[in-house]
């Protein structure tokens, strides 16, 4: 099974890439392979992109490629919380740096081990409670994304070596360039 995602998967990217379908893609294959292959995600509804992503990534077995360990310290004890993700989820916001810069909370939140490949989920629905129910609305606003983003002041490596003063030149760097956006 998971060879017949990774060669459906192998066609959808060409076809994106060589345009030789037009310029939408439908990949039918690719829905169909995944569907025999996920046993916990019915292909037929809708589902969260981040979970099929995640699932996604598992199955082709490129984990290692995109896991990335995400530090957030816990108010009282100062101890870190660790958690592994494939994708990071942001709010949008109007740009990519502002959404980031929120995300990693001055002094909370850190990012432990950067992913080879970094992968970003800019939330598109904002809930509110309304009449005892959550209400859903889409966000329509904008971002600007950068050709390259850097992560270094993320690093929970650099902020202990700004607490013990270290010179500028030490820190470590973590540059990510835009490779591709998909809209849904």
């Amino acid at each position: 099974r998971e060879w017949a995602v990774r060669r459906q998967l192998q066609w959808t990217f060409a076809a994106l890439q060589g345009q030789w379908c037009g310029p939408a893609v439908i990949p039918k294959g690719l829905i169909e392979s995944c569907d025999m292959a996920f046993n916990h995600i019915d292909m037929s509804r809708q589902n969260d992109c981040v979970e099929f992503f995640s699932s996604l990534v598992q199955l082709c077995g490129l984990d290692n490629m995109f896991e990335c360990t995400i530090l957030s310290v816990r108010s009282q004890s100062k101890k870190y919380l660790k958690d592994t993700q494939y994708v990071i989820k942001l709010q949008v916001r109007s740009t990519l740096e502002k959404a980031l810069e929120e995300f990693f909370e001055p002094q909370k939140t850190y990012l432990e081990k950067p992913p080879s490949l970094l992968a970003l989920n800019l939330i598109r629905f904002v809930g509110k409670w309304q009449d005892n129910t959550m209400k859903f609305t889409k966000n329509r606003g904008r971002c600007k994304l950068p050709r390259s983003i850097d992560l270094a002041p993320y690093l929970i490596a650099n902020f202990e070596k700004q607490k013990r003063e270290e010179k500028e030149e030490e820190r470590e760097t973590c540059v990510y360039e835009l490779h591709g956006v998909i809209v849904h």
